[in-house]
């Protein structure tokens, strides 16, 4: 049925979304840790920088050390701190990443769940419309048309038993004193003038 096809088709679209946004999060999970590293060498940075500065300073003060190479100190000292920060960012902006891809990916989840209902509501109505009669035989007056919403209980066509047909005569008293029971018979219809059965 073409509303099941239709179905079939929204569940393959959603499976494909689905299975993008899993490979999105194991690519996403993969910057996480990325960034999480790149914001472990720069505190690392940061800190080596933090105690150069801090060694520099007693020795300018003795003389030990120029007031330039404390001055360099605290640049890289500035500039490692910078870089923490950033790669800080990096980090809860790899996080926030993570958290809506994870949530993209549930409800690309959640629509598949709803399609794949669809898909099995709509099955059971496909199996409905399916007619079984309860005997065998040759539909005879039908009362209903392609397309139509039937009710139920609503009659809708006459199914003539083919192996139990009968006919159905009226005779005069005078014409029946020489039938038997199980005597074979010729029948003349006048809708076929010619055929005799």
């Amino acid at each position: 049925s073409d509303v099941c096809s239709s179905d079939l088709a929204t569940i393959a679209s959603l499976q494909a979304n689905e299975a993008q946004a899993q490979a999105q999060m194991s690519q996403l999970d993969a910057q996480l840790v990325q960034a999480v590293a790149q914001q472990q060498a720069a505190r690392l940075a940061a800190q080596h920088a933090d105690s150069e500065w801090a060694r520099y300073q007693p020795l300018v003060k003795v003389g030990a050390s120029t007031a330039q190479q404390l001055a360099e100190r605290d640049s890289t000292r500035q500039q490692a701190y910078a870089q923490l920060h950033a790669m800080d960012a990096a980090v809860k902006a790899a996080q926030a990443k993570v958290v809506e891809s994870r949530a993209q990916r549930q409800v690309w989840a959640a629509e598949l769940q709803g399609a794949r209902a669809d898909l099995q509501r709509n099955q059971l109505d496909l199996e409905d419309t399916v007619l079984c009669s309860t005997q065998d035989g040759q539909v005879g007056d039908l009362g209903v048309r392609p397309g139509q919403v039937i009710q139920p209980g609503g009659r809708l066509m006459s199914v003539v038993p083919l192996n139990h047909v009968y006919i159905i005569a009226n005779f005069k008293e005078t014409q029946v004193g020489n039938m038997r029971q199980n005597q074979p018979v010729r029948v003349h219809i006048d809708a076929f003038p010619e055929k005799v059965f």
